[in-house]
């Protein structure tokens, strides 16, 4: 790490480099602890397991022995002949409750079998893994199995008829076979897997044995716990950019307030997209549209001035033991995921944090500088209550009541959402779409409808038919849309270069499509910031992406049309609204964006594929542009629209000319003018006759 960071281009950044190297020691540092007590707990395993092992086999074994004389008591064709069927399910009644209780015991057992405290390290064993099943809950399974065969036999022995009770031991014989079947298999695995956990070689004898005294990594451990110290003992450096950033062709070198700071010229002349039309050609990409006021202002500012406000990035993200993190499905947007935004904002003048939600309540505010929360989407809830005995945690109606309450106290407030693509949310379960978990406040406290479960579809009009369309795949994922309102956190975007993905429409009382939403509360005022236009006919938003993909396959063509349940422009994918002081709640700001997913940093800092007038693919810059909606309505919730900056000028077409205007011109042009020209002529021929 220090090596690369000496040997490259330009000075190198030390106040990083030690940042990075701290940080990695310090890591280590807890992945050997980590490491050294895991090797404490595993020492244990094999003397517990060996001490145990006799009394779990010995219940293990009773288990088989009582599903071979079940199975016999079913499979015997004389007796089931000769004898009455209602005697017969009598005693399989019996050997079954028998045999489900002597199988929980055999489960409970083998899950303690090393320990308590050990039951989750056993369980993730490879030898304790039989027909993908852990071996304790495999024996609840069968426990859970046999019972309910019991009870379905009692209720035979109750209800049906005598040939009907001679069926049903029929049927039994050939579960009751695999039951035993299946318990043979399961001894035998439990028989090798505690022969394996109780045996120990003398080399990992020896591991244990130092684990046990702290000698096996204790000596590197205090060696880089030594060079943390010296690291933190050196003077505190403060990290800059600059030595690298001037390694950059075409740059601006600004100096204020005994600092210096390097603009890139991406940023003073960004490349520029038609707003309307599909993905630009190879000389429209070539064209840039100069953007030094915003870019240059931005750091003047942020070189002169203390923070105008912090932004909170508002997430939730349980700890939980390790056994349990695969439980609960990761978060589509992390902080972590972040780093490009979280710098854009900086550069703006803002403090940028983080609130986890599990975690605590919010931060304390700095005296004198507000705070806006932007709120990332929550991960889906896993429909499963408990895992390994423990509440699973999860986003829910506590987390909206603490984000509502900070609203209500005034706290302004961007909400972060986008399409949510169907996923399983277990391991048997189909693929569904969770709903947004923070859509029922939205709709309720202001009025504001997200359908995160429909996905914008831009696509380009076929040449068969103005009503048949076609997917453009770079166009899917990368789709230009600057058509921001008059707003003062659209209107300096309108002519920037910006592309989405994965967004979503919001509906509201104000907007034409969303005549059916119910009206704002009392005193909320929506107003759209970014709207997909009824211009655009070859765009609709669908829920239904199966159905799209199954009209490629099945048309000629591979053409798409938009269907009766799809929703179509004019759409929002981000609004903003304001709410008037109220009964226990004060006046609030929001604004929420369908975004979130063109904000990330694979997105945002990615370069874009575009094809040229050959096919060939060409790379242009990243939509770094992106993040000035969340800058700017940052700027707005809290009052500063004065240091939005203004933006490249936006270039409005010229009128059309009116079609009566129009054909006084074509006469002229057309028939008074070459009249007159001939009337001219023929005048000079007849002069030089005379």
């Amino acid at each position: 790490m220090v090596r690369d960071a000496l040997s490259g281009t330009g000075l190198p950044d030390y106040a990083k480099v030690v940042k990075e190297l701290t940080g990695t020691l310090e890591s280590t540092q807890t992945t050997l602890r980590e490491i050294s007590s895991l090797l404490k707990k595993l020492a244990g395993i094999p003397p517990a397991v060996a001490a145990n092992r006799k009394a779990a086999m010995d219940s293990v074994g009773k288990c088989t022995a009582a599903a071979k004389a079940m199975a016999k008591t079913v499979a015997d064709s004389a007796a089931t002949q000769s004898a009455d069927p209602a005697d017969i399910l009598k005693k399989f009644i019996t050997q079954a409750d028998r045999l489900a209780a002597q199988a929980r015991r055999a489960g409970q057992m083998l899950d303690n079998v090393a320990g308590k405290e050990n039951s989750t390290l056993v369980r993730n064993s490879r030898y304790w893994i039989v027909n993908r099943t852990e071996l304790g809950e495999l024996y609840r399974l069968v426990a859970a199995a046999v019972e309910q065969r019991a009870r379905d036999a009692e209720a035979m022995l109750k209800a049906a008829k005598a040939e009907y009770q001679k069926k049903a031991i029929g049927q039994l014989r050939a579960e009751v076979a695999e039951f035993h079947k299946l318990l043979s298999q399961s001894q035998a695995a439990a028989e090798t897997a505690t022969t394996k956990l109780a045996t120990v070689d003398a080399p990992m004898q020896a591991i244990f044995q130092q684990a046990g005294t702290g000698k096996l990594l204790g000596q590197l451990i205090e060696s880089l716990a030594a060079q943390v110290k010296k690291i933190r003992e050196l003077p505190k450096l403060d990290s800059e950019t600059l030595a690298s950033e001037i390694t950059g062709d075409n740059i601006v070198i600004i100096e204020a307030a005994g600092k210096a700071e390097a603009v890139s010229f991406d940023e003073v002349w960004p490349l520029k997209v038609p707003r309307w039309s599909g993905p630009a050609g190879s000389e429209e990409l070539r064209k840039r549209t100069f953007n030094g006021n915003a870019a240059i202002g931005s750091r003047i500012l942020t070189m002169t001035n203390q923070p105008f406000a912090t932004v909170l990035l508002c997430h939730y993200q349980p700890q939980v033991p390790p056994q349990m993190r695969r439980m609960i499905p990761p978060a589509d947007i992390s902080p972590q995921r972040l780093a490009g935004l979280r710098r854009r904002l900086e550069e703006a003048n803002f403090k940028v944090g983080d609130w986890n939600l599990a975690a605590g309540p919010r931060p304390d505010a700095v005296e004198g500088r507000p705070q806006v929360l932007l709120i990332l989407p929550p991960a889906a809830s896993m429909p499963m209550p408990q895992a390994y005995g423990q509440q699973i945690p999860r986003f829910g109606p506590r987390e909206v009541q603490t984000i509502r309450q900070a609203i209500d106290a005034s706290t302004p407030a961007i909400f972060l959402t986008h399409f949510v693509w169907p996923r399983a949310l277990g391991m048997f379960m189909p693929p569904t779409q969770p709903p947004y978990a923070l859509g029922a406040y939205l709709s309720k406290d202001w009025g504001i409808d997200v359908q995160t479960h429909y996905r914008f579809i831009p696509a380009v009009v076929d040449e068969s038919g103005p009503d048949r369309f076609k997917i453009d795949p770079i166009r899917f994922r990368y789709f230009p849309l600057s058509t921001f309102t008059d707003h003062p956190v659209g209107k300096p975007l309108q002519a920037r270069r910006l592309m989405w993905n994965d967004l979503c429409p919001i509906l509201h009382a104000g907007n034409s499509t969303g005549s059916g939403v119910k009206s704002p509360p009392v005193g909320v005022t929506i107003q759209s910031l970014l709207t997909v236009p009824a211009g655009l006919n070859a765009t609709w938003a669908t829920s239904d992406l199966q159905r799209l993909g199954q009209q490629l396959q099945a048309r000629t063509g591979g053409f798409i049309s938009p269907q009766a349940d799809d929703l179509k422009p004019p759409l929002d994918v981000a609004v903003a609204a304001t709410r008037a002081e109220g009964e226990n709640v004060g006046p609030a700001r929001i604004v929420v964006l369908t975004a979130a997913a063109s904000l990330m940093d694979g997105y945002l800092e990615a370069r874009i594929p575009q094809l040229d007038a050959k096919g060939a693919i060409a790379l242009t810059d990243p939509p770094r542009a992106n993040a000035d909606v969340v800058v700017n309505s940052a700027y707005w919730l809290i009052g500063r629209e004065g240091f939005i900056a203004a933006g490249p000028a936006q270039v409005r077409p010229v009128a059309i000319i009116a079609p009566a205007a129009m054909a006084t011109l074509k006469i002229l042009i057309l028939i008074v003018l070459p009249l007159a020209v001939l009337a001219l002529g023929g005048g000079v021929m007849l002069v030089r006759r005379r």
